[in-house]
């Protein structure tokens, strides 16, 4: 295969990436002529960004992002509440123990801090955070679950309004096994679709009809719709009630340009121990949560648990982007929605585009199990880009494209076709970690992490957290 290996730091900007020959081989030199056209700016590592110090005092690799139309960075956590951690070098509720609380903030365009909000604990309280989505009206939505006393668990959202001020928060009756919020997104009429897991049967309250435990009282998917306050609309499981051991999941959510909710996961096979198959639903948001749609793929032999990766992303012309990625391999010859793709290595990260019609666009398998795809995030010019952890290359069309800077995970462009355009990173010396990626009509915005100072356009800035927002 043809490798770049080039020093690509900053922008990382490619003219012409993803041309060159393959080889039947599945190793190589490092050559940077080969496999790219022309590379500008390689050793350029003293780039001029429009970026700001998000003054927060800690490292987490669980930070949530969303943005609005202005601009504005909205930041979601769960900070453990026994460390002085500060925002603006403004103190966090602090509390002894063990336990989890949540924290809100909101930037503008220049990351002065709007508000800041951290959650007092009542006792035996503690949450973990999966993801926030704002609305055009600038209210947050946080979700995730709760533990309560007892370690019985709930799954949450939160509702804070345009100040920062909690409008309302929702909980699940709390059951004696796990269950968990695994995205959310706002349904621009003051509400919220959430997804996620369960084992007992869940109840959001609103006379709701409460869904069912399989067999096994094992994982099952949900997804439910809450309106402006709070209140549940509707929810539906996705999976095979009567299985004991079916391990179902819903994972990501987006709204398609018929204002459809799309949710994505995985379900097991009922009739199969150790079979599951990826799946694309589409929901009527309003008779009911009523399913209209469901592509599949074929089975494979491993679960694809939340902790992987199995996303889900809707562009302005209503195409649709899936991404599966874990660490072992799928079967060969894999096959969504009908569409056979032959596994570069043979292993799970897999990305296909397909149209509103769910007619399929393009297809790539990255070629490395230990790239795992995070976030997908499409632009308004129609590229899409990706946000992975792990370090290694990844193989588009049989060229290998890597970076030679110290660098924990990738973002990564691609143009319409899912051809390569550019890397993102933030400095060259000390290591560069990505933690969230987001993006409104005109920008897109990412946060880093960065280990060891680090220069943009001459002076040198400290270690610490950093949001990039760069123009497409």
């Amino acid at each position: 295969l043809s490798t770049f290996n080039g020093y690509l730091v900053d922008e990382n900007y490619f003219a012409g990436c993803g041309g060159g020959g393959s080889s039947s081989s599945n190793t190589s030199s490092a050559n940077p002529a080969i496999g790219v056209s022309s590379a500008v700016d390689l050793n350029d590592f003293d780039k001029e960004y429009d970026m700001f110090d998000l003054q927060i005092s800690w490292f987490d690799d669980q930070f949530y992002m969303d943005v609005d139309e202005d601009n504005n960075v909205y930041i979601a956590v769960a900070y453990h509440t026994a460390n002085n951690y500060t925002i603006g070098g403004q103190s966090l509720y602090y509390q002894a123990g063990n336990d989890h609380s949540i924290a809100i903030v909101k930037y503008d365009s220049t990351g002065v801090i709007q508000y800041q909000f951290s959650h007092s604990l009542a006792p035996d309280e503690s949450y973990e955070v999966n993801g926030c989505s704002v609305d055009d009206n600038g209210n947050l939505f946080v979700t995730g679950r709760k533990w309560a006393i007892n370690n019985y668990y709930s799954v949450f959202i939160r509702k804070y309004d345009n100040m920062g001020g909690l409008v309302f928060e929702t909980i699940s009756v709390a059951t004696n096994n796990a269950c968990r919020s695994s995205d959310v997104i706002s349904d621009d009429n003051g509400g919220a679709y959430i997804c996620g897991t369960y084992h007992d049967p869940l109840d959001l309250g609103n006379s709701v009809p409460i869904l069912p435990a399989d067999a096994g009282s094992s994982e099952q998917g949900f997804i439910a719709r809450i309106d402006q306050n709070g209140d549940a609309l509707w929810a539906e499981y996705v999976g095979d009630i009567t299985h004991n051991n079916s391990y179902d999941n819903m994972q990501s959510l987006a709204i398609d340009i018929n204002n459809n909710i799309l949710v994505s996961g995985t379900k097991a096979n009922n009739t199969t121990v150790n079979q599951w198959r990826t799946f694309i639903r589409q929901y009527d948001p309003v008779n009911g949560g009523a399913p209209l749609t469901e592509l599949l793929s074929d089975y494979f032999g491993t679960s694809l648990g939340a902790e992987f990766a199995v996303r889900i992303n809707v562009d302005n012309n209503g195409d649709l982007y899936l991404f599966t990625s874990h660490n072992t391999n799928y079967n060969n010859n894999y096959i969504f929605n009908t569409f056979p793709l032959d596994p570069v290595l043979a292993n799970a990260n897999i990305l296909y585009k397909l149209s509103s019609s769910f007619t399929h666009l393009y297809s790539h398998n990255f070629g490395n199990s230990q790239t795992l795809v995070n976030q997908v995030i499409p632009l308004s010019d129609n590229n899409v880009v990706l946000r992975a952890g792990g370090g290694q290359p990844l193989i588009i069309n049989n060229v290998v494209y890597s970076q030679d800077i110290n660098q924990t995970g990738y973002v990564m462009k691609l143009n319409t076709t899912g051809d390569f355009v550019k890397f993102h990173t933030l400095g060259y010396l000390g290591l560069t970690t990505s933690i969230a990626i987001n993006a409104n009509s005109s920008n897109m915005f990412t946060f880093y992490r960065r280990s060891a100072n680090f220069l943009n356009n001459g002076i040198t800035y400290p270690f610490g957290n950093y949001i990039v927002k760069e123009q497409y």
